[in-house]
């Protein structure tokens, strides 16, 4: 078994020889099905890598850097993690500047949607995969970064309109 798990990625090598109840897979993999414990461990860390950092050497998840793109994307946090320092400082000088927020919102919602498509690479051309839903989140993250933009830059124009007509 130790030489199946080292030669193929998914070795989990379930008991079959249980009674099924109805609606109940008989194939499930419990944790007493493994011979010892640091089995059960590798299987785990495979899983863990597979599903939740998904990369290899160097490659950067284009699922988590969608979600940084979501959540600071006018900040430029994706960018500094995927070592685009440059990028990453232009968008938060912009993000201070009530006057040039909305450039870095629009250069953040361009970033989120070529994540989507698989066209935004991080420095040195690492390898990252493109995540598809972040094509839909685009568009969401377009209509609440105008949202809030609205919210913050009608009073800052009122008010300069205010002190200009005097």
């Amino acid at each position: 078994m130790s030489e199946n798990f080292q030669n193929q990625k998914y070795a989990v090598t379930p008991k079959t020889d249980r009674k099924s109840e109805p609606g109940q897979n008989c194939t499930q993999t419990n944790a007493h099905d493994f011979k010892d414990k640091s089995q059960q461990e590798k299987i785990l860390a495979s899983v863990a890598s597979t599903y939740l950092l998904d990369q290899t050497d160097g490659e950067k998840n284009a699922n988590l850097v969608g979600i940084m793109a979501i959540i600071a994307g006018m900040l430029g946090v994706h960018d500094i993690y995927c070592g685009k320092q440059r990028n990453g400082i232009l968008k938060i000088i912009f993000a201070a500047i009530p006057i040039f927020a909305p450039i870095s919102a629009i250069w953040a919602i361009i970033d989120i949607y070529r994540i989507g498509c698989g066209s935004y690479k991080p420095q040195r051309d690492l390898p990252m995969t493109a995540a598809p839903w972040c094509k839909k989140a685009a568009f969401v993250a377009a209509l609440v970064y105008f949202a809030a933009l609205t919210l913050i830059l009608r009073p800052l124009v009122q008010f300069f309109l205010i002190k200009i007509t005097g």
